[in-house]
């Protein structure tokens, strides 16, 4: 049997999103972000044991990143396809609602041609959301906006995601 490599599902939004040239140039006289936003990582919004009740799948490690942009906290199981993550972009411009929120990412995965179904747009999370899946149908992805705070969680339990979403969201 011949071993393909394959890009880790939980990376493609990284790319995709972090490529996305959503988030403003820099200023100079923009201030500091809050204190909460200063020190906050994508593995503050979730512990482990949250991500293991609502997933159903034991987690074995637990892999914190920081790119300087946007951090990420993956939770690692025995199939690395089974994994969940989060990533957290502090300080990004706003989106104007779900749809336009769910425009926004159907771009840019057509744009790099990415195997996702096209974004569909959520309420009742945030400030706007939207959803969407690997074609193979193996991880779900929810992206959650809200202000100029953004977060990225995904997972191979498409249900659990909300309940995720709204834990990291309370943590803003």
């Amino acid at each position: 049997m011949r071993h393909t490599p394959r890009l880790s599902p939980f990376l493609v939004p990284i790319l995709l999103l972090g490529c996305g040239g959503s988030a403003p140039p820099p200023q100079e006289d923009a201030g500091q972000p809050a204190a909460s936003e200063a020190t906050l990582t994508a593995c503050d919004l979730l512990t482990q044991a949250e991500v293991e009740q609502a997933t159903g799948i034991p987690v074995t490690a637990v892999t914190p990143k920081d790119s300087g942009v946007f951090s990420s906290c993956s939770y690692e199981a025995d199939d690395w396809i089974k994994g969940s993550g989060v990533l957290y972009y502090p300080s990004l411009s706003p989106v104007a609602g779900s749809a336009a929120l769910a425009d926004f990412l159907r771009q840019d995965l057509e744009k790099d041609q990415a195997p996702y179904t096209t974004p569909q747009p959520m309420d009742g999370l945030g400030d706007a959301a939207a959803a969407y899946q690997a074609t193979d149908g193996v991880q779900f992805f929810l992206v959650v906006q809200k202000g100029s705070q953004r977060i990225v969680v995904s997972g191979p339990n498409g249900e659990a995601l909300s309940g995720l979403a709204r834990l990291a969201l309370s943590r803003f």
